[in-house]
């Protein structure tokens, strides 16, 4: 169990709360032997709380993450400016977010990855009037990542457009980043809301 606990850890994103919490919950589930006679004399009533090493690691987790999660939205958002934003930039907000969510690192790289793309991808080729808002939001099962800019939308395509197409269309290499985005998440949707152009990407976690 604990080499299963250790491969579930490795596999997310922490931050230093979620390293105290797993830290907290782990010695203390290890005191129970370094102390038997302290928990020995617990209460009677708080004996099925503290009879073993798996209860005490669990309740500690349990308690530790639902307090350190205030606080912590689900949803956040970062604004930038098309003249000085990077893929780095755009990789240290999710990054941060994701750790603050405690996120698996394949899923996260890949929200990366496709957000960075995007981003880069809207400056050169989407003539960008203004700033560009990225907004990630998490519940635990599915991660969303929203880029909302005033410009020409992304046409997201199954099909990959020819190399007569992308070289010869004025929106060649636009519906080329389209169609390489797309098939990086499980769901990607261009629309326009108003006068702004908006891009969704959507991950199963």
């Amino acid at each position: 169990m604990l080499t299963s606990g250790l491969q579930i850890i490795t596999s997310r994103l922490l931050d230093a709360r979620k390293t105290f919490i797993v830290g907290g919950a782990l010695i203390l589930s290890l005191s129970r032997d370094i102390f038997p006679t302290f928990y020995a004399s617990a209460p009677e009533a708080l004996q099925p709380f503290v009879g073993s090493d798996l209860t005490i690691g669990v309740l500690a987790a349990v308690a530790l993450n639902a307090l350190f999660r205030i606080g912590v939205g689900s949803r956040q958002s970062a604004t930038f400016s098309p003249d000085t934003v990077t893929p780095a930039a755009v990789r240290a907000f999710l990054e941060q977010q994701g750790a603050r969510w405690g996120a698996r690192r394949d899923v996260m790289e890949r929200a990366i990855f496709g957000a960075a793309q995007a981003v880069e991808s809207i400056v050169e080729h989407c003539h960008v009037q203004g700033p560009i808002t990225v907004e990630a939001s998490f519940d635990e099962f599915n991660l969303d990542i929203r880029i909302a800019y005033r410009g020409e939308p992304f046409e997201v395509a199954e099909r990959r457009p020819t190399d007569v197409e992308i070289r010869e269309s004025a929106d060649g290499m636009r519906r080329l980043a389209g169609y390489l985005l797309q098939r990086n998440a499980d769901r990607v949707r261009a629309s326009r809301k108003g006068d702004l152009a908006v891009l969704e990407f959507h991950f199963q976690h």
